[in-house]
């Protein structure tokens, strides 16, 4: 029996083990890995740097210029740690071969990217490894990590001695003003849990914590239509809760909306926004005042409610601009 070979262009491609490559231009270096990863880790940047597999190119093609991607805003060394992480060089490499620099560039570009998986293994590598409190509270405002803030303020508040005029500097004046009020109404305390509930009875304290759990929450939406495609982070900018709407928070919170993949459906799209907005003002309408009880969570709450209806709004407006 004689066998004849099917010319490739005929061949299926197997869904999971078929990958194509994508080149990237970060500072004076080109990376070309398999684009697969980098599409399954996170589909904002997927959907960011048009990494969808509609119109895929060649290997060849993949490191034309004008087809290349170009990262801003990292460094070729920072890009390299990450995908490190998503290309072990070996089977028997480890999350545990990274060092905490890595850990935290690691932390950055996931945060920055959307890559949930990855950011959520950095923080739990990075937990046990930020002693220093000012870095701490540092590192958890930069990344939207709210526990490792408590913990810092925590630290602060029982540790001995002044809080210095260059950690002050660093954490902010006023911050370190509340911390030197609840100091003082801890004197007497040792539990965690009993300088947790003075920190949540600080409104300043208390409030940018709230801001960065509702941060933190909205990194970790995500969305299902009715006909089970997703809806995605998409392509509106960063909307801010400004002060004058929750009142003495620390840090501004910001997220991006979901969009339909399909950019044709302007008209479904902007319904069901209209109507999420609609639901979101009624919910936010039926809350008590967020300073009359009911603790961080009520807050947080509140807090995300009001990010979500700024991002409607936001993207309502540059829908109907379009028209």
């Amino acid at each position: 029996m004689t066998l004849v070979e099917l010319p490739s262009s005929v061949r299926p491609k197997d869904d999971e083990f078929y990958w194509d490559n994508v080149c990237f231009s970060v500072e004076d270096r080109l990376f070309k890995v398999p684009r697969y990863h980098l599409v399954v880790g996170s589909e904002h940047f997927a959907q960011k740097y048009n990494l969808c597999p509609a119109g895929l190119q060649s290997d060849d093609e993949a490191t034309d210029p004008d087809t290349t991607v170009v990262l801003e805003g990292v460094t070729a060394a920072e890009f390299r740690t990450f995908l490190r992480l998503c290309f072990p060089r070996h089977s028997t490499s480890t999350p545990s071969s990274f060092t905490k620099p890595e850990w935290l560039t690691i932390l950055k570009l996931a945060t920055l990217w959307y890559f949930l998986d990855f950011r959520a293994l950095a923080i739990q590598h990075l937990s046990g490894q930020l002693i220093d409190p000012i870095e701490s509270i540092s590192v958890g405002r930069e990344m939207y990590v709210p526990a490792w803030v408590e913990r810092g303020f925590a630290a602060l508040i029982t540790k001995k001695g002044l809080i210095s005029n260059e950690d002050s500097e660093k954490i902010g004046y006023k911050t370190a003003v509340n911390l030197y009020i609840v100091r003082q109404s801890t004197a007497n305390f040792d539990a965690f849990d009993d300088i947790k509930r003075q920190i949540d009875n600080t409104p300043v304290l208390v409030e940018e914590l709230c801001l960065l759990e509702a941060e933190a929450s909205q990194r970790q939406r995500t969305r299902k239509e009715s006909d089970g495609s997703d809806l995605l982070y998409g392509q509106v900018e960063e909307s801010t809760v400004h002060q004058s709407e929750v009142e003495g928070y620390g840090v501004s919170g910001a997220m991006q909306p979901p969009l339909r993949k399909d950019e044709d459906h302007a008209n479904s799209r902007q319904a069901e926004a209209r109507e999420e907005l609609r639901k979101a003002q009624a919910e936010l309408g039926s809350l008590p005042a967020v300073r009359s009880g009911g603790g961080r969570t009520a807050m947080a709450h509140a807090v995300n409610l009001l990010m979500r209806i700024n991002i409607l709004k936001e993207l309502l407006e540059r829908e109907e601009g379009k028209n």
